[in-house]
């Protein structure tokens, strides 16, 4: 039961500020949920909750928005997302687990 309440505080507080900044969801909740949750796991939370969000913020706003630009933006998009999961899926976790770890130290480092 503990760690569903730090999930909750963990996934409102990120998306607390990405309400303020406008980014920041991922990057905040993400390295504090792989302390109690399986990285796969985190990262397929992350996806569907941004997805959501994403889907929310755009029919929200969706009259603001410059449909050449989402013409440009759409295929990279699936694109990207298509090559992410399948990359997910298929490399073994200690591959996945080793290259977050390798990430992470690069940019704390610097």
């Amino acid at each position: 039961m503990s760690v569903l309440i730090f999930v909750g505080f963990v996934v409102f507080a990120g998306y607390m500020v990405f309400g303020v900044t406008g980014f920041g969801a991922s990057p905040i909740s993400i390295p504090l949920l792989v302390h109690v949750l399986p990285l796969p796991f985190v990262l397929a939370l992350a996806a569907i909750l941004d997805l959501g969000s994403a889907v929310v913020l755009g029919f929200h706003t969706r009259r603001q928005a410059d449909a050449r630009e989402l013409v440009v933006l759409v295929p990279f998009t699936l694109v990207g997302l298509t090559l992410g999961v399948t990359l997910l899926v298929h490399l073994p976790r200690t591959t996945t687990l080793l290259r977050w770890g390798c990430s992470c130290a690069s940019t704390r480092s610097t």
